[in-house]
């Protein structure tokens, strides 16, 4: 099970990097492409921030296009969307190093089904066709199971996806995966970092920016507990600092070897500004980890992703799920 780190803004920041260490290594970054971004220039900043993952991937960003209709009750054209996924399209291809794969602009929730499949039609298999990159197909609940088989069906959908809609049965879900999995269809499960899910839905890969977020608005340092499988994380946020320091250093400590002077950092002697480097750090060492426990957990009950991939001629690029290479190899 191949686990992502979702980027967070601080990994977009063109900010001056911290004196304590600005670049965080993430073994699997998902990145995404946001409307406002005009070319490749946010992506690779994202990407050295992350020291270079040796796997990563490029969402279109169909979450922000969500939130803003939902939020604002209109309805974008179709033709900036368009304009939008061109430029996608472009700013990708212009990439020095290729993604494992992207993720197509999956808005049939706004504008139907017909549209997101004519814009599979013309513009993301022929992308495929030409570049070899992997396309995420994304299937949501609206789309109905009979659209899923279809999905599964189609020879020129070999990566596909689902959405983080949690009103969906964990039942329905875990049908969905077996089946995928009959087929050889890796899925990408989107926000679905949740123990409970993972024990229960052999996704070939998932994304979360839960740990990092935590670190970086909250104060939660993420570690891995090993007998239980699943992350834990200890508060040490500023809020605690100030409340009781002695309690505050206490933690940090306890949580992963972290020091007071890790979160909060002096600049020009005045004022302190906030240091997560070494929280993403660690919590793309926690990644590695649950991925691996998460590997091998499957593989004991008898699903090896990789191999069924292998056998069907499916192969996906990238380091393989739960083989990942030691830290500082």
């Amino acid at each position: 099970m191949r686990i992502y780190l979702a980027a967070v803004s601080q990994f977009y920041s063109n900010a001056p990097r911290s004196r304590t260490g600005g670049s965080a290594p993430v073994h699997r970054l998902l990145t995404s492409y946001l409307p406002a971004f005009k070319n490749a220039d946010k992506l690779l900043i994202a990407l050295d921030r992350a020291c270079e993952p040796e796997d990563y991937c490029v969402d279109s960003g169909a979450h922000v296009w969500l939130a803003a209709f939902f939020k604002k009750g209109e309805k974008h054209p179709v033709s900036k969307v368009e304009a939008t996924l061109d430029r996608f399209l472009r700013t990708v291809k212009s990439l020095p190093r290729k993604p494992s794969f992207v993720v197509e602009l999956d808005l049939q929730r706004i504008y139907g089904l017909d549209v997101v499949e004519a814009w599979r039609r013309d513009h993301w298999k022929p992308f495929e066709e030409e570049t070899g990159i992997r396309v995420c197909y994304v299937w949501h609940q609206v789309d109905g199971v009979q659209r899923w088989k279809a999905m599964l069906d189609d020879p020129e959908m070999r990566y596909l996806g689902t959405g983080s809609d949690r009103t969906v049965p964990v039942d329905l879900r875990k049908r969905l995966m077996f089946a995928a999995y009959s087929a050889a269809k890796p899925v990408h499960g989107f926000a679905s970092v949740d123990v409970r899910w993972m024990r229960q839905i052999p996704f070939y890969s998932v994304d979360s920016t839960s740990w990092a977020v935590g670190a970086q608005v909250f104060g939660l340092v993420p570690r891995f507990d090993a007998a239980a499988g699943k992350i834990r994380q200890s508060h040490v946020g500023n809020r605690q600092f100030k409340d009781d320091p002695k309690v505050a250093a206490a933690n940090l400590m306890r949580a992963k070897g972290f020091y007071p002077s890790d979160i909060l950092e002096k600049t020009n002697g005045e004022r302190s500004e906030k240091n997560y480097a070494r929280f993403i750090t660690a919590a793309g060492e926690v990644f590695r980890q649950l991925e691996e426990w998460h590997t091998a957990y499957w593989l004991a009950k008898g699903l090896d992703w990789d191999a069924q991939l292998r056998k069907h001629g499916n192969v996906v690029a990238g380091a393989s799920g739960g083989h990942l290479k030691a830290p500082g190899v």
